[in-house]
């Protein structure tokens, strides 16, 4: 099981500590995978649907700056050397599909083949209709999207006509990705329907957990439909498995004794979140020690 690294894309660290610098040092601590997270757009009015906390609001400030998601990517891919530059999660339904792909393609062209797209359908109304996309259709359209990025990846993708989404003929999108048929496409989520989508159409899953709040009894329920969905699906031997671990800074000293819970699962990954608000050293202690106590 190999162990990622969150690189904070929202607040003040990315600018206080510098995005190369918490890359760089992850990186050389031992992490395997790098990951940033995605939001575009926020709003002055609060907000009641946000998933990851109890009252529904959001548990950061709004107000402060938050980094897009395939720039920090290629930011990071920059300035490592070999580790995987993952998105976890990147919202794909409020996003265009060919200059995504294209983003994408760029990215893993330039990274020699390290990019990893981790994709969930989102939460934020409010955020996917400034962006001029449906709401109430995001999973349907994510569904669309998904095949349709597989075949842009191609270089000439074959004209689509979906519901949601639509690919005239003859186009060229050029380069390719590096890894073909293209970076693998992670769905997250906790619920039955994105454990389903991340069998039926993913290259893998990647849920969320926090360990001040653990939930165990849920990740093996989750995991259970994974597998049993992806074996009926014929698609259980080739589905990557990454659990990414969201840690308060004060709980880090709990992450050694959850992943032999989290391997026997069945992941193939844990991506953690390193106290970079403590500082540099402190997160790749944190990190080195992660990688140390299970390898």
């Amino acid at each position: 099981m190999k162990i990622g690294a969150i690189v904070p894309s929202a607040g003040p660290l990315p600018q206080l500590l510098g995005v190369a610098e918490m890359a760089r040092s992850a990186e050389e601590a031992g992490a395997a995978s790098l990951w940033v997270s995605d939001h575009v757009v926020l709003s002055k009015e609060s907000l009641a649907d946000y998933p990851y906390s109890k009252d529904g609001n959001l548990t950061w400030d709004a107000k402060g700056d938050y980094f897009e998601a395939l720039s920090m990517c290629a930011y990071i891919a920059g300035v490592t050397q070999q580790c995987e530059i993952g998105t976890a999660i990147l919202v794909l339904p409020q996003r265009n599909v060919i200059q995504t792909a294209k983003e994408v393609a760029t990215i893993d062209a330039l990274s020699q083949g390290r990019l990893v797209l981790g994709i969930a359908a989102g939460w934020n109304r409010v955020e996917m209709e400034s962006l001029g996309y449906h709401f109430a259709t995001r999973g349907k359209r994510m569904d669309e999207m998904i095949q349709v990025l597989r075949e842009c990846w191609t270089g000439q993708p074959s004209a689509f006509n979906g519901q949601h989404v639509h690919l005239p003929g003859n186009l060229l999108l050029f380069p390719r990705p590096v890894q073909q048929p293209g970076p693998l496409m992670m769905v997250g989520g906790m619920t039955a329907v994105a454990v389903r989508r991340a069998a039926r159409l993913g290259d893998g899953w990647l849920p969320l957990m926090f360990i001040d709040r653990w939930e165990g009894d849920q990740l093996a329920a989750m995991s259970h439909l994974m597998r049993s969905e992806s074996e009926a699906s014929g698609r259980d031997t080739k589905l990557r498995w990454t659990l990414k671990l969201h840690c308060p800074p004060d709980h880090v000293d709990q992450i050694p004794a959850r992943l032999e819970e989290i391997a026997r699962l069945g992941f193939d990954e844990v991506i953690i979140e390193a106290p970079f608000a403590s500082g540099i050293d402190a997160a790749s202690t944190v990190i080195a020690d992660t990688v140390a106590a299970w390898s």
